[in-house]
């Protein structure tokens, strides 16, 4: 962690790697460069969030393959980055990787998004509603409700 804007490149495959997330604190903003060599049987061990990067930030990954990840993760968790704010990926693979959040979601965007939608339909027919009775009110010269 000490120059996380550096330009790393790799000078050999490794293999049953099992390493705490790069750049736990900060973000990585440098280049790494694989030279077309392989990460195998990597675990990522520690870290929360969990990658072989924590976390990127206008970052540049290239020429990796990486195959037999194996990442665990309490909320964010990917294989090259467990959080990313800007990523250039050039020539990187990834196979036969496996990624799993251990701890259930407090908050479901699908669910959040199925009760925005319902309150606004109902909020639309609740108008459509008042706007008949007015349009009903008009025609019959008296108020229906006040």
């Amino acid at each position: 962690e000490d120059n996380l804007a550096g330009y790393y490149t790799l000078q050999a495959n490794l293999s049953s790697c099992s390493l705490p997330a790069i750049a736990q604190n900060l973000p990585f903003t440098g280049v790494l460069d694989g030279n077309g060599f392989t990460i195998s049987d990597l675990v990522i061990t520690d870290g929360n969030p969990r990658g072989l990067f924590a976390s990127v930030q206008n970052a540049e990954i290239r020429n990796l393959h990486i195959t037999n990840a194996d990442v665990s993760s309490d909320s964010c968790g990917g294989v090259l980055a467990g959080l990313s704010d800007g990523i250039d990926i050039f020539k990187v693979t990834i196979t036969g990787s496996h990624i799993e959040r251990s701890k259930a979601r407090s908050f479901s965007t699908p669910l959040f998004m199925g009760c925005f939608l319902l309150v606004w339909l109902l909020i639309f027919c609740l108008l459509l509603i008042v706007g008949f009775l007015e349009h009903f009110e008009r025609l019959l010269g008296r108020t229906l409700y006040s």
